[in-house]
C-alpha cells in the first residue's frame, strides 16, 4: 500500500477520543499502514510515531517522522510530521518543534510557549533558503485544543492538503523528500546559529538526550534532482556529485576494512576502526579554484571536532576531494595535522597521514596520481 492510499483510506475512518474502543478503533489500523509505508519512504536511521495520547486519546491525530540523530521523541527538538486537523478534513506535511521541552523551556521566560515558539519558527524561517521553501506555508489550521495550537505555533513550513484531494503518489512523495532535506537543512542552519550566536534560539534543534548512535551508512540519492523554485523561475536541475563522492569514498572505505557512517549530521561522513573515529569532510572542488574549496573543508573540520567532538579533541579529520588539489594544498592540510583523500582511476589515494590511518596505501608519487587522473578525464571527454 502506497502513502496516498493509505491516507484515503484513513478518511473513511471515524474517530472518537472518547469512544471505549482507544486505540482499537479502526482509524489507528489505517494510520499503522500509513506508518509502514513512510518507514519504507524515510531514510535509514529514521523512526516514525503515530500518535496515541498520554492517558486520553489526543484531539488531533499525527504521524511523525524523527531523525535519530536530531530526536527519538516529538516532545523536543526538530522533527516533521503529518497533522491532522480536528475535524480530520485535512492533513498538513510540518516541519515542527517540540512542544513539550518548549513549554518547560517557556517558564523559565517571560514570555508564553506558544509565543517562544512562534518566535523560534519565525527566527529559523529566516535561514532557510528561498528556493527550498516555495509554495510552502508558514502557517497551519488545527483546531481549537490547547496541543493543537501549540503545533500551530511550532510550525515552521507546512503543505496542506485536503484528505479527499490527495495528490497523485510521485508528487506526494516528492513533497516528502523535499521536507526530509528542509529538516536536514533546518537542523544544520539552528545549530550553526548558535555556534556563532549563543542566545540567538531560545531552544536546541535536537532533543536534549544523546540518541544511540548505531553506524549507518546511507549516503543521499546520487541521481540528479529538481530545486523548486518560484513560479516565474524556470526548475533547476542539479547533480548529487557530492552525495555520490560520499557513496564511492564510504564503500572504499569500508572495503579496507572501516565501517563508514553518514549518520552523524551534519558531519558527511564518519569512518569507525574498532574504538577510533575519523571526521570525514568531503568537497567537490572547483577546478579553476579549489582554494575556497579547501578552506571549507578545513573550517568544517575543525568546528565539527571543536562542537560535535568536544570530549574528544584529537579526533583524527579527514579532507576528501573528487581530485588531487595540488601539493601545496596537500602540505597545508597534513601541516594541519588533517589526512587528505582524493580520487584516481582506480580507485583512492591520500597522503602519509590517510595511510597513517589505514585508509588508503601511502603513495610514493602524488603528482603523477594527479596526472593520471586528469588524463583520464581528459579521455572520458
Amino acid at each position: 500500500m502506497n502513502l496516498t492510499q493509505a491516507l484515503k483510506i484513513s478518511a473513511t475512518h471515524s474517530y472518537d477520543r472518547l469512544s471505549p474502543l482507544g486505540v482499537k478503533q479502526p482509524i489507528f489500523a489505517s494510520l499503522n499502514d500509513f506508518k509502514i509505508a513512510l518507514e519504507d519512504a524515510v531514510p535509514e536511521g529514521y523512526r516514525v510515531k503515530v500518535s496515541r495520547g498520554v492517558g486520553a486519546l489526543p484531539i488531533g491525530l499525527w504521524v511523525a517522522i524523527l531523525n535519530e540523530e536530531v530526536t527519538v521523541t516529538p516532545t523536543e527538538g526538530l522533527y516533521i510530521v503529518y497533522l491532522f486537523d480536528e475535524g480530520r478534513q485535512h492533513v498538513s506535511l510540518s516541519l515542527n518543534q517540540g512542544v513539550t521541552k518548549a513549554g518547560d523551556r517557556a517558564k523559565l521566560l517571560p514570555i508564553s510557549a506558544n509565543q517562544m515558539l512562534r518566535n523560534e519558527a519565525s527566527e529559523l524561517r529566516t535561514l532557510l533558503p528561498a528556493q527550498s521553501t516555495a509554495g510552502l506555508s508558514a502557517t497551519v489550521s488545527l483546531g481549537a485544543g490547547n496541543m493543537l495550537r501549540a503545533y500551530e505555533a511550532g510550525n515552521v513550513f507546512a503543505k496542506t492538503w485536503t484528505l479527499t484531494g490527495l495528490p497523485e503518489e510521485a508528487e506526494f512523495s516528492a513533497t516528502l523528500d523535499l521536507f526530509i532535506d528542509l529538516y536536514d537543512a533546518a537542523v544544520a542552519a539552528k545549530e550553526n546559529a548558535l555556534t556563532h550566536t549563543p542566545g540567538r534560539f531560545a531552544t536546541p534543534a535536537r532533543g536534549e538526550r544523546e540518541p544511540a548512535r548505531r553506524p549507518v551508512f546511507a549516503p543521499k540519492s546520487s541521481e540528479d534532482y529538481v530545486v523548486a523554485a518560484k513560479s516565474y523561475v524556470e526548475p533547476q536541475r542539479r547533480q548529487r556529485k557530492h552525495e555520490q563522492l560520499v557513496k564511492d569514498f564510504g564503500e572504499f572505505a569500508q572495503a579496507r576494512g572501516l565501517v563508514p557512517a553518514t549518520n552523524h549530521h551534519p558531519i558527511d561522513l564518519l569512518l569507525l576502526n574498532g574504538t577510533a573515529e575519523f571526521i570525514v569532510e568531503v568537497k567537490i572542488l572547483n577546478d579553476r579554484h579549489p582554494a575556497g574549496g579547501v578552506r571549507e573543508s578545513i573550517g568544517q573540520l575543525f568546528e565539527y571536532r571543536k562542537f560535535l567532538r568536544s570530549q574528544a579533541p584529537d579526533t583524527p579529520l579527514v579532507a576528501v576531494y573528487d581530485w588531487y588539489p595540488n601539493e601545496a594544498f596537500t602540505d597545508l592540510l597534513e601541516m594541519l595535522g588533517i589526512a587528505v583523500c582524493w580520487r584516481t582511476p582506480s580507485g583512492f589515494a591520500g597522503t602519509d597521514r590517510a595511510a597513517d590511518l589505514g585508509i588508503v596505501d601511502r603513495l610514493v608519487t602524488p603528482r603523477q596520481d594527479r596526472l593520471e587522473t586528469v588524463t583520464a578525464l581528459e579521455i572520458a571527454t
